[in-house]
């Protein structure tokens, strides 16, 4: 590249499936060498390779069933570092020039949450000189680096958004994401087969379906999005498909009444009786510090905590901490209506559908942007696929599964 030559930079993920196999890396690398033929400048974010993080989590636990956060980001971000190697040297066979950074290498500061890190920010500058040089800058997505040089992960999903912070950074076009999927759909296509693929979402709609628990992308790589204004899109990565592209140059008149449908199967509720004045602020406030997210729900004086099964241990450590007794707790599951903007979808109907399919409804909240039910994990998949169909989502001719 001459100095001054504006050139486009395009940002690709891979993960899943996608680079499960030393041949899936390879058919990876014509994706990479197909964008930067047509003069596109490219640098790349990749996950580990198929189950390698839970083979990693395994061989932990074979020593201790509780392995400290520390030592386990410093164990499961050597995944990252095995396909970035691996995706650099088949590019650099096919013929062109590329490079593997780390985290670290990178510039990705995080702050010290270890096991679900936040990117506090990021210096592209090596990024960018490998840019210039004409080589493609491989980075390992899913870690960074503390002030005080500590290795930290970012948490399930996390590579999705090492890709748009970088994205971001370096000015890019675009993100595309390569996952194992073709797009992101109206609801999960393995649970409900009328599920249709959505060419063209907003930064709010996908937002909310993947806080509701839709795993095609993870919140915080939405949230990076949204705030740069930088398109994505997910795409398919082992199958020809034209995915879905997440912007705001959409016109959404005639959406319909719903977006999607997303459920989370493993939720925890927590309920704490005669709660005290102050107590739900001071929880929020406590619980952003570690990066959990809850609902806190009232009834009567009493206040219920749901927050997803995986920060089930930090949750009560917390509560122990502040000396908060508390009662039961349930396993349960979320299934949520996303709305489209105007939509007068009700919780009332959501409940009387429930309702209806004999699914027992333990709460249900309602804002401008969703409905979401708190039912059994038993029903979940059920509920979903009776949501789907309340909502109009059915694609066309459709063949419903009784469950």
């Amino acid at each position: 590249m001459k100095e001054g030559d504006m050139v486009e930079i395009i940002v690709q993920k891979f993960g899943g499936t996608s680079v499960g196999s030393v041949e899936r890396i390879k058919r990876m690398a014509q994706h990479v060498i197909r964008e930067k033929q047509k003069g596109k400048e490219v640098a790349v974010v990749v996950s580990a390779m198929g189950d390698t993080t839970d083979h990693l989590t395994k061989l932990a636990r074979e020593i201790t069933a509780h392995p400290p956060k520390r030592e386990m980001d410093l164990l499961l971000s050597t995944g990252e570092q095995i396909t970035i190697a691996l995706l650099t040297l088949s590019i650099q066979e096919a013929g062109f020039k590329a490079v593997s950074l780390t985290g670290r290498q990178a510039g990705i500061r995080t702050d010290g949450v270890h096991g679900k890190a936040r990117i506090k920010g990021i210096n592209p500058s090596r990024v960018r000189e490998e840019l210039r040089r004409g080589s493609i800058p491989v980075v390992a997505g899913f870690q960074g680096i503390t002030d005080t040089g500590e290795i930290t992960t970012l948490g399930r999903g996390g590579s999705d958004t090492t890709a748009t912070v970088l994205a971001a950074a370096l000015g890019a076009e675009r993100c595309d994401i390569y996952t194992d999927v073709d797009g992101i759909y109206t609801t999960d296509p393995r649970v409900v087969p009328a599920a249709t693929r959505i060419p063209h979402l907003t930064y709010r709609e996908v937002l909310c379906l993947a806080d509701s628990g839709a795993a095609v992308i993870h919140p915080r790589a939405v949230f990076h999005s949204k705030k740069s204004r930088i398109p994505f899109r997910i795409l398919p990565g082992l199958i020809k498909g034209e995915g879905t592209l997440v912007d705001d140059n959409i016109h959404i008149a005639d959406r319909g009444h719903a977006v999607g449908v997303a459920f989370k199967d493993e939720v925890v509720s927590i309920s704490m009786e005669d709660a005290a004045y102050g107590l739900e602020s001071l929880l929020k406030e406590s619980l952003e510090v570690i990066h959990v997210k809850p609902d806190l729900q009232w009834k009567g004086q009493d206040l219920t905590l749901t927050v997803d099964a995986s920060d089930r241990s930090d949750v009560e450590h917390l509560l122990r901490d502040l000396g908060q007794e508390y009662s039961k707790k349930m396993e349960q599951a979320k299934v949520t209506i996303v709305k489209s903007l105007g939509s007068d979808i009700l919780r009332f109907g959501v409940r009387s559908t429930l309702d209806d399919s004999g699914i027992d409804v333990f709460s249900i909240q309602e804002d401008p942007e969703k409905v979401t039910a708190l039912i059994g994990s038993e029903d979940i998949y059920r509920a979903a696929d009776v949501l789907h169909t309340f909502a109009g989502l059915d694609a066309s001719g459709a063949k419903r599964v009784v469950r």
